[in-house]
């Protein structure tokens, strides 16, 4: 009893030092966490082995606060693996759906966590696409 106690004193104390800004980024961050779990929970893994990878993010995003945005080219260096990508529709945040080897299961991953080299990619892509709405609009 006395451990739970002190571990959650620590825990107020911890909360009580941070800054509004250093309290924000951690609020933006656990609903970030929020949202990987929701569209991991929606992903069906029998649409992925009948349907296939697109159509089924597609599905999840549906049911979710996110949108597919695109299907990066495939990477060399990660030979077989399928990657999207996939904006959140509420706080414009972007995450990775990468498919693994055996194309039976999608791991979603945050953008801080992906190869610098991917992320800066999808970046790019996203800027071109931004571009080329701003130039039909």
């Amino acid at each position: 009893m006395a451990s739970a106690q002190l571990e959650t004193t620590t825990a107020v104390e911890t909360i009580c030092s941070q800054s509004p800004i250093e309290l924000e980024d951690m609020a933006v961050e656990r609903l970030a966490d929020l949202g990987i779990l929701e569209i991991d929970f929606a992903i069906d893994r029998d649409t992925l082995r009948h349907a296939g990878f697109e159509h089924c993010l597609c599905d999840a995003c549906a049911i979710t606060d996110f949108e597919f945005l695109f299907q990066l080219p495939a990477f060399d260096r990660i030979p077989g693996q399928k990657i999207a990508v996939l904006s959140n529709i509420t706080d414009g945040s972007v995450i990775f759906a990468v498919l693994n080897d055996g194309g039976d299961d999608i791991e979603i991953v945050r953008q801080d966590d992906m190869p610098s080299e991917i992320a800066s990619f999808a970046n790019a892509f996203m800027d071109v696409f931004l571009q080329l709405g701003d130039l039909a609009a």
